[in-house]
């Protein structure tokens, strides 16, 4: 259900009964098994074993994603065996944790396709779970200054060896500076 619009809400219940009210008219309601819904068929990450293990996913939440779709399909009669054959005709979201190896040893992750604070959160969850012991730094594109705040909230969360936020509008007199820890932080000007 995501946590867009939340902040609209006085606490994360209402927010989840508001979203739920969209659906208040359906015969199934599929959900994730962390939501803890007391209707329709509930999903969790070991869902559909015999199919699941056929994808290559990154990340909890896309792996929740493709849990929930395969048990839609499943309950709409699809076959195991017709879902494991259309694999290979899937492709991944174009800007959503698409991963390239760079120079020096170095992993560049790209997930620009969203830059709102789930994204976020579940973006820098796949780099911490990947990067190992390397060095991890975030370049995020901001529009919103008012919510640059809530940005570094974030971010400071996981513990990053730097990073800087770019803002498009050709604004370009950033500086940096140390944080108490010896990290780097870029600040708009």
């Amino acid at each position: 259900f995501g946590s867009t619009h939340r902040e609209l809400f006085e606490s994360e219940e209402a927010h989840l009964a508001a979203k739920l009210s969209l659906f208040k008219n359906v015969t199934v309601l599929f959900s994730p098994s962390t939501l803890n819904l007391d209707r329709g068929i509930s999903v969790s990450n070991d869902s559909n074993p015999d199919i699941i293990k056929h994808l290559k996913l990154q990340g909890d939440f896309n792996r929740m994603n493709a849990q929930l779709a395969i048990t839609v399909a499943l309950h709409f009669d699809i076959t195991s065996k017709e879902l494991i054959d259309s694999i290979p005709s899937i492709s991944p979201l174009a800007l959503r944790l698409e991963t390239y190896k760079g120079n020096n040893n170095n992993t560049i992750l790209n997930d620009t396709y969203s830059l709102d604070l789930e994204s976020l959160r579940n973006s820098l969850e796949y780099q911490l779970a990947t990067a190992k012991s390397k060095k991890r730094y975030a370049i995020i594109g901001v529009t919103d200054i008012e919510k640059k705040s809530e940005y570094e909230s974030l971010l400071s969360e996981f513990e990053l060896d730097g990073y800087y936020f770019h803002n498009d509008q050709g604004e370009n007199n950033y500086q940096f500076q140390d944080w108490s820890n010896g990290q780097k932080q870029l600040h708009l000007g």
